[in-house]
């Protein structure tokens, strides 16, 4: 459902999603939270580079790097209250909110200023720069 958390667990793993419904590919997990744990809390604690670099140490070294049911579930993820939780929730979404906006403002600037590095050449080889 569009509630749980999509977890990837071959090939490129660690790789975290929600808001979609319907069939899994075998590749990821659906993952539901547990009472006591926030979906919420648990999605971004799942998108923490740690966690990731963890799981990805633990994935066997086959052609396609995998992990099993077991060795996720033997991560341990920090149990705060659900009220802090909430709180941490809100603070990484306002940050990664905040985030996403200077990321798009950077990334355009840098567009910017490939366009008017672009348009400089173009005035310097036809001789219009004094």
């Amino acid at each position: 459902s569009e509630d749980d958390i999509i977890y990837t667990r071959t090939g490129q793993i660690g790789l975290v999603f929600r808001g979609f419904s319907g069939v899994l590919h075998n590749n990821c997990f659906s993952i539901r939270a547990h009472s006591g744990l926030s979906q919420s809390y648990c999605y971004w604690w799942l998108k923490e580079p740690l966690f990731r670099q963890e799981i990805i140490d633990l994935a066997s070294r086959a052609a396609q790097p995998d992990i099993t049911h077991k060795i996720f579930k033997a991560q341990e993820i920090s149990l705060p209250s659900l009220d802090d939780q909430k709180e941490a929730v809100k603070l990484i979404e306002k940050v990664h909110v905040e985030t996403e906006s200077l990321t798009l403002r950077f990334q355009s600037k840098l567009t910017d200023i490939a366009d008017l590095r672009q348009s400089l050449l173009q005035k310097a080889f036809a001789g219009e720069l004094t």
